[in-house]
């Protein structure tokens, strides 16, 4: 098997849920003749290049990086640098009860990925009983050069090296957070590039649907103006975004409208018929038939349940 095989069937199923615990988090910058030494680290070690090129060996498999390149290091691996080079990276050493190793094909990868793409798209945000903290899917080799993953991910792990190098009350806590916040986005960003890749700018036009209509559910929003935004038929529209999420464009931003006005009843003081505006229903009554269906209550006896 090739090394680069290697390197496409190698993952990381990280429980989300559980927070890593970083020993050592930092920023270099290396010249010539230095190279990294023999050693087996006992820990993970997460390496991302900023600039310039690395190559190193981990048990038999050469890695070559090159700027947006996140490589994560095994615990119980030999690894040795391989060629004196000018580079700057981050590294973060770190060790995680939320974390398994994985072999599988690169194929296997995606489809799992996408599997869990699916689920999370699918969730339902008012359902206080789905899983806040998923698994998530890690390749031990990537780039991220690509749009705002690379200074997403470089702002992350910077944020986490400020926190730690602050030292105060919590620091460790928050550089975990950090750390975990950088790999989701890394998780994600691997994901959503892999399935622009297959499914081209279908999946491009998705994901900025959904997020279009997490943004502005408050404002007046229909189909032609849907087409009109993103282009294309709205049917297609429709049954692509149904494939995807389990169900049509308006039925999930009702969903989400009715998240809002229940987020708003239980902080603030606005009129229950504000309220509905302000989420975009422009009818009191119908807000209020529609809040019943979906809660199970009347807007008023949900305020009232919620003690404001």
């Amino acid at each position: 098997m090739t090394a680069e095989r290697k390197q496409e069937s190698s993952y990381y199923l990280l429980n989300s849920g559980v927070l890593p615990a970083v020993r050592l988090i930092g920023e270099e910058h290396l010249e010539p003749p230095y190279i990294h030494r023999r050693r087996r680290p006992g820990e993970y070690i997460l390496y991302f290049l900023t600039a310039g090129s690395m190559e190193l060996e981990e048990d038999g498999v050469r890695f070559h990086l090159k700027p947006g390149d996140i490589l994560i290091l095994d615990p119980d691996k030999v690894h040795v640098g391989r060629r004196a080079t000018a580079c700057t990276y981050f590294y973060v050493h770190f060790m995680w009860e939320g974390i398994e190793k994985r072999r599988e094909s690169r194929e296997k990868l995606c489809e799992r990925m996408m599997r869990a793409r699916t689920e999370s798209l699918r969730s339902d945000p008012c359902d206080v009983s789905s899983e806040l903290c998923p698994r998530l899917l890690l390749p031990k080799y990537a780039n991220y050069a690509g749009g705002v993953g690379f200074s997403e991910l470089k702002s992350r792990i910077g944020e986490a090296l400020s926190v730690h190098r602050d030292r105060r009350e919590g620091y460790k806590a928050l550089v975990a957070c950090e750390f975990l916040a950088a790999l989701i986005l890394a998780s994600r960003q691997y994901l959503s590039l892999a399935a622009e890749t297959a499914g081209g700018e279908p999946i491009r036009r998705l994901h900025s649907l959904i997020n279009y209509l997490n943004t502005h559910y408050g404002e007046e929003i229909s189909g032609a103006g849907l087409e009109e935004r993103f282009g294309g038929s709205f049917d297609y529209m429709n049954r692509q975004f149904r494939k995807a999420t389990g169900r049509t464009i308006f039925a999930y931003l009702c969903t989400i409208r009715i998240a809002g006005a229940c987020e708003l009843m239980k902080t603030g003081s606005l009129r229950i018929s504000d309220i509905g505006e302000s989420v975009g229903f422009h009818d009191s009554s119908y807000f209020s038939k529609v809040f019943r269906k979906r809660v199970g209550m009347s807007p008023s006896e949900y305020r009232e349940q919620a003690g404001v």
